[in-house]
């Protein structure tokens, strides 16, 4: 199960330029426990606001360390989740790739006094795109014991609703980075091998 390191995740992503990895503190470390992680913003001149790409890889979630569902993690650091969905999420570059048009992830909306996020995310399990936590650890379970592999990965895309824009175009943002970086996720999580 051959993976590149997070640290090697590419600069350049279509036309987003990626910013300097923001490092977590190392009590949120403590909390993640997760074998390689990033965090990075990435800007293109296409859009007016970044998208912040958050992806926590755990080699192994069998001895007390697994992925943290944002659905808990968020509202801990003040912000409040006002609404969460599930989407399929129709991609137009990846159509004409070997990847699946369609990517299923939980769409919330986050709110911090009059700060706005829209946020997508999903839970990787060795070639699946889950947006439910306890069928991703049921997945786990089942895969440990017919696959010997349990690693997986929590991936989130975040990008703040400007002054005077909408929820939905704030969204084609968090659509646009996804459908440039999807094809490259599989050289960091590692899929159904």
């Amino acid at each position: 199960m051959d993976r590149e390191p997070l640290a090697l995740f590419p600069l350049q992503v279509d036309t987003w330029y990626a910013g300097k990895p923001q490092a977590l503190t190392a009590e949120i470390e403590a909390v993640l426990a997760a074998d390689d992680y990033i965090s990075v913003s990435f800007r293109s001149p296409e859009h007016l606001a970044p998208v912040n790409l958050f992806i926590a890889y755990y080699d192994k979630q069998t001895e007390g360390a697994g992925i943290h569902s944002p659905e808990v993690c968020i509202p801990a650091d003040g912000w409040e989740m006002s609404t969460i969905q599930r989407r399929d999420i129709e991609l137009e570059k990846a159509a004409t790739k070997a990847i699946t048009p369609t990517v299923p992830v939980n769409r919330a909306v986050i709110q911090k006094g009059l700060n706005k996020q829209v946020v997508y995310y999903w839970f990787e399990a060795r070639g699946r795109m889950l947006t439910n936590d306890y069928v991703a650890k049921a997945y786990t379970l089942f895969d440990g014991v017919t696959m010997g592999r349990t690693d997986g990965a929590l991936v989130r895309l975040l990008t703040a609703v400007r002054p005077g824009e909408t929820e939905d175009a704030a969204e084609e943002r968090l659509r646009a980075f996804l459908d440039s970086s999807i094809d490259i996720l599989p050289q960091f999580i590692p899929g159904a091998q």
